[in-house]
């Protein structure tokens, strides 16, 4: 296995460390779903949950993508690069392969991108942030992570427009660190309205919300518990309804102030006790998040059938199925086999932000992949050399 692992040659451009992803389980990296939890149901009645990586799409969804193609191209749609074949595939789910509706969303998309790009964030917006307004709390047993909305610190004098810039933020984060293409691809979200009655709702910012987030992070919510709802949230349910998809109505799940149906799926470790696991509250310190317990299984998983093995993981890289994937170098090899070679020269050497790397001395060592190019962020070096090092490309770091 060991030799193995040293004959590995890297030339793929999206290897990381895992360490670059605190907030992902390590394992994470070797969970795969299996066909049925990629998909279930067929034609335009299916639910698709997992779209990018290699997953491979059906005849039926082949041909509504043609037939996407030739509309953007008939309507002289100009869209940037950002819009792979599975975004597109998503925005036709969205829209029930309704190919009218789905250039005219796709559009309106693509200009709300290039007005929220790059991402910026205003001080009140990044308050609903750190109050826990919104915030990140565990994973459940296939990864996916779970997502507080408190509604009781939307203050009703906050403007949509500064809570739906709290949430990109917050969201885009989630896609970016949290999120595996083609392994963990949606979220859960715990909606708690505590100490909410119906007239102290902030009715219409909770619809311009749901309105927002089903039209800008589509096919992502995987299951939403509603807790602590009151019978008078009824009405209220009703209006907010009518601005829903019914794909997304059946994810909605109205429990009592616990919501029973996530340990159906997810260990109670990775729950707050408020919420029926047995994680500590959160008071305070809600960003940066953090994850709240190692343990991830319920009684009825097994692990061994559910993770593919390290040797797998390997040959999916080796043949070439994890091109869409994050690929995480600490699952290629083992942690002894890859102490840093290095090359002493006589010159300083700059790394690619410019910045000289020979005062970095008696630290510890850490190393990021990033396009197949291994970047030096600290090193180890004996006290008494004082020669400068340089960056080896990844592919020459093992014998």
């Amino acid at each position: 296995m060991q030799d193995q692992k040293q004959q590995i040659s890297f030339n793929s451009k999206n290897i990381y460390s895992q360490q670059e992803f605190p907030l992902i389980p390590p394992e994470a990296f070797r969970y795969f779903p299996t066909k049925q939890e990629q998909i279930e149901g067929e034609g335009a009645s299916a639910l698709r949950r997992i779209f990018e990586g290699q997953v491979e799409y059906s005849i039926f969804e082949k041909e509504q993508l043609q037939q996407l193609e030739l509309a953007i191209r008939g309507q002289a749609l100009k869209l940037t690069e950002w819009w792979s074949k599975c975004k597109k595939l998503r925005f036709l789910y969205a829209n029930k392969f309704n190919i009218d509706k789905t250039i005219e969303t796709i559009d309106k998309h693509q200009q709300w991108r290039n007005e929220i790009l790059p991402l910026k964030i205003t001080d009140t917006a990044m308050e609903l942030i750190q109050t826990g307004a919104i915030y990140l709390h565990g994973h459940d047993n296939r990864f996916r992570p779970i997502i507080i909305i408190d509604i009781s610190k939307l203050k009703k004098n906050v403007k949509l427009e500064t809570i739906c810039e709290g949430m990109t933020y917050f969201f885009e984060f989630i896609l970016e660190n949290v999120f595996l293409p083609g392994q963990i691809e949606n979220w859960i979200v715990i909606l708690d309205l505590k100490k909410c009655g119906a007239t102290q709702l902030p009715i219409n910012n909770i619809k311009g919300l749901m309105s927002f987030l089903q039209s800008n992070y589509r096919s992502r919510m995987y299951k939403c518990y509603i807790v602590n709802s009151t019978w008078t949230i009824t009405g209220v349910w009703k209006m907010v309804k009518q601005f829903l998809m019914q794909n997304t109505i059946n994810k909605i799940k109205f429990e009592s102030n616990e919501p029973k149906g996530l340990f159906e799926h997810c260990h109670p470790s990775q729950v707050e006790q408020q919420y029926g696991g047995t994680a500590p509250n959160k008071n305070n310190n809600y960003w940066p998040a953090e994850r709240p317990s190692k343990l991830f299984w319920i009684p009825s998983d097994e692990p061994e059938k559910i993770l593919v093995s390290s040797e797998q993981y390997i040959n999916q890289y080796r043949n070439n199925k994890l091109d869409g994937n994050k690929i995480a170098l600490e699952q290629l090899v083992e942690p002894d086999n890859y102490q840093l070679k290095l090359k002493y020269i006589q010159e300083p050497i700059l790394n690619e932000n410019g910045r000289s790397l020979d005062k970095q001395t008696n630290q510890n060592h850490a190393f990021n992949f990033r396009k197949g190019n291994l970047q030096i962020e600290d090193i180890v070096q004996e006290k008494e050399i004082s020669q400068k090092l340089m960056i080896v490309n990844a592919k020459e770091y093992l014998e």
